[in-house]
């Protein structure tokens, strides 16, 4: 799809930013728009729709119940299963500042970001080498599932934890569980550190690749850190 519409970055003069982050999953900005300050703010689905009072249809702003909420949650289920990522939107009209409570609901967008190419080909390869392959990822476990299952990573749906899951364990019941699961969803910094320092723990050697300033922990306390940037990689030894 190619959007032709022009926009005057001008006339939305941005006034104040809270960053996107791993645990808030979601970002905020205060514009200038005729005169009046308008919140715009992006994230991750369940983040943004809890946040949510209202939600905005066809020009119309209405109380978002519980009922709406539940079949727009199904779709995006749906969509999650197809490998799907989501990513919903909510404003706030005539605000001093940002205030991420209490917000209207626009919608989501979901779009498919495929796995590299050559991706199931390198996991095969690593299985045959006596290597197992894990998916650690800020994605739904949905959608983490179904990639890691084109990828050939993942096998059954039970083989995925989340993020939310991990932390009513112990030590003692995450070296037990990074044993068994293949998929890691919904995760932190905090997270992906714990689950490489649980499989050192258990005597393996771990390698991890990453891309950005949040997979930096990990990387560093891995045994090898491959850091993956504008196609060019680092390793990391210890």
């Amino acid at each position: 799809m190619t959007l032709n519409k022009k926009i005057d970055v001008e006339a939305y003069q941005r006034k104040e930013e809270i960053e996107f982050n791993s645990s808030r999953k979601m970002m905020s900005t205060l514009n200038n728009v005729n005169g009046k300050n308008n919140q715009y703010t992006k994230g991750a689905f369940d983040k943004i729709i809890s946040k949510c009072k209202y939600i905005k249809i066809e020009g119309r702003v209405s109380f978002f119940d519980e009922k709406t909420k539940k079949k727009i949650s199904e779709k995006v289920d749906e969509l999650s299963y197809q490998g799907m990522r989501i990513l919903a939107f909510s404003y706030k009209e005539d605000v001093l500042t940002i205030q991420e409570e209490n917000m209207i609901f626009l919608g989501f967008l979901a779009f498919f970001d495929p796995p590299r190419v050559g991706v199931r080909e390198s996991v095969e390869r690593f299985k045959e080498a006596g290597i197992k392959t894990i998916m650690i990822t800020g994605d739904y476990k949905n959608t983490a599932f179904s990639i890691a299952k084109d990828v050939g990573i993942s096998k059954e749906y039970n083989e995925c934890i989340s993020g939310e899951e991990l932390d009513l364990l112990d030590n003692e019941g995450v070296r037990k569980i990074v044993k068994e699961k293949t998929v890691f969803a919904r995760v932190t910094p905090t997270h992906k550190s714990m689950i490489v320092e649980a499989l050192k723990s258990s005597g393996d050697i771990v390698a991890m690749t990453g891309d950005g300033v949040n997979d930096a922990p990990a990387l560093t306390s891995a045994n090898i850190g491959v850091f993956l940037s504008s196609g060019k990689s680092s390793i990391i030894s210890s």
